[in-house]
């Protein structure tokens, strides 16, 4: 295989991997958000982090935490939740 052919080889297949990709990221992402979005509504709702783990079929609350929870709190929410919990 002269040089030229190597070359264009090698590009089409770099694009047959980059395409791949694109699908896989495309086709699994809205699950992913939407796992992630029901993990996070149900622990801003107040559901205990073992049952929302248990619900998820992770061994480790800290699996559940660190990867599929996003505070959605502003600064002045959490400021405030901060303040209601510690009143006495």
């Amino acid at each position: 295989m002269n040089e030229k052919k190597r070359k264009v080889a090698i590009r089409v297949a770099f694009i047959c991997v980059i395409a791949i990709f694109l699908y896989l990221f495309f086709y699994f992402l809205p699950d992913f958000k939407a796992r992630k979005t029901y993990i996070s509504s149900l622990l801003d709702g107040n559901v205990n982090v073992n049952s929302v783990r248990e619900m998820a079929g992770h061994r480790d609350e800290r699996t559940t935490l660190s990867n599929y929870y996003f505070d959605r709190s502003s600064d002045e929410e959490k400021k405030k939740m901060i303040e209601a919990a510690l009143a006495i």
